[in-house]
């Protein structure tokens, strides 16, 4: 099956190189650090995001399995959607998906004005009701007794008043 027509149009095929780390260890074969060691040659997939917003130009790349297809635009996608999170536009019009094994880096600002809206709404309550409280046997009997006391209280109270209007009533 061909996907080259989902694609957007003009997109430009990256070709993409893997990172290598290697670590630095002390003489007690401890480990100090990682460092890459093609740091000049590997894809920088960050700096592809932000040269295809500045460029408004949408980038894809292919990935040897879609496990990794899938891991690459999982953690694209959650960095250029938490870019929006404070900010009072959109940073990134930047939309990541997959399509087979390629991931593509897409420039499409009505997406991120979608997701920045969201984020704009993550700490504010969907409801206005209040919230529920989880009690306990015992402390539900209580709260029924004292429910079923004050209903009994309000009964007395507009019996007294309805008494009292009566006998005003029959009075005039």
């Amino acid at each position: 099956m061909r996907l080259d027509k989902h694609l957007p149009p003009n997109a430009i095929q990256i070709r993409y190189v893997h990172p290598y780390f290697e670590g630095v260890y002390d003489d007690e074969d401890n480990f100090v650090e990682e460092y890459c060691t093609n740091e000049d040659t590997a894809t920088d997939v960050y700096d592809l995001i932000r040269k295809a917003h500045r460029e408004k130009q949408s980038y894809y790349y292919r990935r040897r399995t879609q496990d990794l297809c899938t891991d690459d635009v999982r953690q694209y996608r959650a960095w250029t959607d938490t870019q929006h999170a404070h900010e009072e536009q959109p940073k990134y019009n930047i939309k990541v998906r997959k399509l087979g094994r390629r991931v593509v880096i897409e420039y499409n600002p009505e997406y991120a004005h979608k997701i920045w809206k969201m984020k704009q709404h993550t700490g504010k309550p969907r409801h206005k009701s209040e919230p529920k409280v989880f009690m306990d046997a015992q402390t539900a009997a209580q709260e029924r007794a004292r429910l079923s006391i004050e209903s009994m209280f309000r009964d007395m109270d507009l019996e007294e008043q309805t008494r009292e209007m009566q006998e005003r009533n029959e009075h005039e």
